[in-house]
């Protein structure tokens, strides 16, 4: 350890990645703040609504099962309203985000602007894809990819601490 720069506190990465969480999940919640939930494009939101409110989480007639896995909360939330896709696509952005900065994290370690940077870019990717902005229809996909980082994520965390109960859990989410 170099004489001019102290150690750190044993907690000061965890405070420093929870911070860093915490802006990556403000900065989704800002890019989504005027996004109505009424933006359609492509998408038949009435099917979804038909679905979810029979308890029907899969598109049958696409072969798709559980897609709607990833708009129960909003819908359980917020029952035949629009604003619970909207809430949770951008919940779900938002915490990929995180997701890539702690992946970023632990295969970088000390580079923690760069994951910061890597987590913002995978939030922001696309701001003029008017396709994001179609919570109903996209939130299938925003969830789809949050459940793949989520599990790469605790795969890389089973990995690195030894733990096979932690590459269960990461089996059993991919």
């Amino acid at each position: 350890m170099s004489p001019e720069r102290p150690a750190s506190p044993a907690g000061a990465p965890r405070l420093e990645a929870a911070v860093a969480a915490a802006f990556l999940l403000a900065l989704a919640a800002a890019l989504f703040a005027f996004v109505r939930p009424t933006n359609f494009g492509g998408t038949d939101e009435w099917l979804s609504f038909s679905l979810l409110s029979r308890g029907i989480l899969s598109f049958p007639y696409a072969n798709r099962p559980l897609n709607l896995l990833w708009a129960l909360p909003g819908w359980s939330l917020f029952p035949d309203r629009l604003v619970g896709f909207l809430l949770f696509h951008a919940l779900w952005i938002g915490t990929g985000g995180v997701l890539v900065f702690l992946v970023v994290r632990r295969l970088l370690p000390g580079a923690g602007p760069l994951a910061f940077l890597a987590g913002a870019l995978s939030i922001v990717w696309a701001p003029t894809d008017v396709a994001r902005l179609s919570p109903v229809h996209m939130i299938v996909y925003s969830g789809c990819t949050l459940g793949v980082l989520l599990a790469l994520w605790l795969t890389l965390e089973a990995w690195s601490r030894r733990l096979p109960v932690l590459a269960a859990v990461a089996a059993a989410v991919a």
